[in-house]
């Protein structure tokens, strides 16, 4: 049977229930206090670590770790013992005996009381008087019992001490030395700060593009130019630590200081006028394997930089011309694959590209007309193969109509591109004029007649229409005109050349002798959707007349055919040639 609690106990339990409170609060402040002692040690020893060596970023990672690990040791060590620790009413009881030295009543009289677990043994034996009298006694002297008597607190005094100076100092020197404080938490994080210096490296560039970013991989062979610019106390030269990545060789480059600011040929922002003449360079002329490379200028220096090297690509390329449709018959035993870079097309051909690396995989490619820069996209059908997308709303080789000059060029996966973009020239093939002749018998004509013309027209790729147009002039003056189609394509056998003859009726012109007729027929090229483009043949001149002119007509032609054949002979016989 347990015994109940008594009030005359109530101020011994809460006296050790407050020294209990207080003894916790001591070994959480003690443990606590330590971690930030060793945290405070292990961060400034990494301060003078990084700060004497100018550690690089693998080398700051691994201080980073260890201040890691050295704070979690510390915590295993020195904080978690104390926040972990647990003390009963009993403990505290027996702690106070043996401070003042008070045997066992205290522990006696608190079982007696029922503040603390008992045996069923312990219980049974000693009677209830006996358990009484020694609840009064106790009760009766813990009234002047103080139960921090004894207690030691230089533990955690000390402790607080060590952890409040090295916060104070810490503060102070933060205080006082702000940049460096921010540079090392920043580097400290892997960051890319520096400590204050007397130098300062403001820009750096490598062929350039600023080494302060991500930079591409340099083209294999290619010389690299650096250029540093510099503020504050100027050293004479500058100092470009090289290691070949793949033998670990070393070198140093001397970046020599110029009188002027920057060529042209060197981009990037100067914020500062005075930067202008404080830049240093140097040149290496030909880089053929990676290598890290580190400036050091004065107090100050950067990040290693790595300078990825890689194989321009090599470009192949195809082309493919589609000719008009109308033209394809007469072009379709003419090559339409090639890979000249100089290209005659017919007016509205189409014109395919496909570029490619053998050697490499392609990241971007690019198709470059003036100002336009259009991205290729990979072809479905080719593999490897870049052309320009299908689906844009201005096409520039979908249909040639005028000549072209354009550029592709490429970069690889690591943004290496050829030496020199693909060049290409289109120039236009002439589809010529249709070619047309005709001719009459006689230009002498009755106003009834009707005149047999024959004619006979001709085109490259072929014809569409053949038309008659004359031009009457009346004895008034007056000009009438008109025309007739005589032939016209067939869509299913288109021709190059036609000749044919037709019959001129010059009744319903309703002539009279004294009045002309001027003809002419007139030839149009087929050239598919294209307007087609026309030619005239001579103009034949039709002299209406009566009889008599045209018996005139006849013994002049006969006059004309007999001082032709007087030439002739005259020819053969070699009369009237020089003796």
């Amino acid at each position: 049977m347990s015994a109940t609690l008594t009030p005359r106990l109530s101020p011994l339990r809460s006296r050790l229930a407050g020294l209990g409170h207080r003894r916790r609060l001591d070994r959480w402040l003690t443990g606590w206090s330590g971690l930030v002692i060793a945290i405070l040690i292990a961060l400034v020893l990494a301060f003078l670590v990084d700060y004497s060596l100018r550690l690089r970023r693998i080398e700051r990672l691994a201080s980073l770790l260890m201040v890691v690990g050295f704070t979690l040791w510390a915590f295993r060590k020195f904080t978690r013992p104390f926040l972990f620790h647990r003390e009963s009413l009993a403990d505290l009881a027996l702690l106070v005996e043996k401070r003042q030295k008070i045997d066992t009543d205290l522990v006696a009289a608190l079982e007696f009381d029922g503040s603390l677990p008992t045996s069923s043994t312990q219980s049974a034996t000693g009677s209830a008087q006996l358990r009484t009298a020694v609840v009064d006694y106790v009760s009766d002297f813990t009234e002047l019992l103080n139960v921090h008597l004894g207690e030691d607190r230089t533990p955690v005094v000390r402790r607080l001490r060590w952890a409040g100076g090295l916060l104070a100092v810490g503060a102070l020197a933060l205080a006082l030395f702000p940049g460096h404080g921010r540079a090392f938490f920043n580097r400290l994080l892997l960051g890319a700060a520096h400590y204050p210096s007397r130098t300062h490296i403001a820009e750096f560039f490598i062929n350039g593009r600023s080494a302060l970013a991500p930079l591409d991989a340099i083209p294999e062979g290619a010389a690299i130019r650096f250029s540093a610019g510099l503020t504050g106390l100027l050293p004479e030269m500058a100092e470009l630590r090289i290691v070949t990545a793949s033998s670990g060789a070393r070198s140093t480059l001397l970046l020599a200081r110029r009188p002027a600011e920057p060529t042209t040929a060197q981009p990037g922002p100067v914020a500062r006028d005075a930067m202008l003449a404080n830049w240093y360079e140097a040149e290496i002329p030909r880089l053929t394997e990676e290598v890290l490379v580190e400036l050091v200028a004065g107090d100050d220096l950067l990040e290693p930089v790595l300078l990825r090297v890689s194989p321009r690509p090599g470009l192949a390329f195809n082309v493919t011309v589609t000719p008009p449709a109308y033209a394809k018959a007469q072009l379709a035993a003419q090559p339409s694959k090639g890979n000249s870079s100089q290209l005659s097309v017919l007016e509205g051909s189409r014109v395919d590209v496909a570029v490619a690396c053998p050697t490499q995989p392609l990241r971007e490619v690019t198709f470059i007309l003036g100002d336009r820069r259009i991205p290729m996209v990979p072809s479905l059908g080719q593999s490897n193969a870049w052309l320009l997308p299908d689906n844009l709303t201005d096409h520039p080789l979908k249909t040639i109509t005028q000549p072209l000059s354009f550029e592709i060029d490429a970069r690889n996966t690591m943004g290496v591109g050829p030496a020199q973009p693909l060049a290409f020239q289109i120039r236009l093939l002439a589809d010529r004029l249709p070619r047309i002749v005709a001719a009459v018998v006689t230009e002498r004509v009755l106003p009834t007649a009707k005149p047999s013309i024959v004619f006979g027209a001709t085109d490259d790729f072929g014809l569409a229409e053949v038309r008659l147009n004359w031009q009457v002039r009346r004895a008034e003056g007056e000009v009438e005109e008109g025309s007739r189609t005589l032939k016209t394509r067939a869509p299913q056998s288109p021709a190059t050349t036609w000749r044919d003859k037709t019959a001129f009726d010059l009744k319903p012109l309703k002539l009279i002798p004294g009045e002309e007729v001027r003809v002419t027929l007139a030839a149009s090229d087929y050239r598919g959707d294209t307007p087609g483009q026309t030619s005239t043949s001579e103009t034949i001149v039709l002299q209406v007349t009566d009889e008599s002119g045209i018996l005139a007509g006849l013994a002049e032609s006969d006059e004309k055919s007999a001082r032709q054949l007087d030439t002739i002979i005259e020819r053969q016989l070699g009369i009237g040639a020089a003796p």
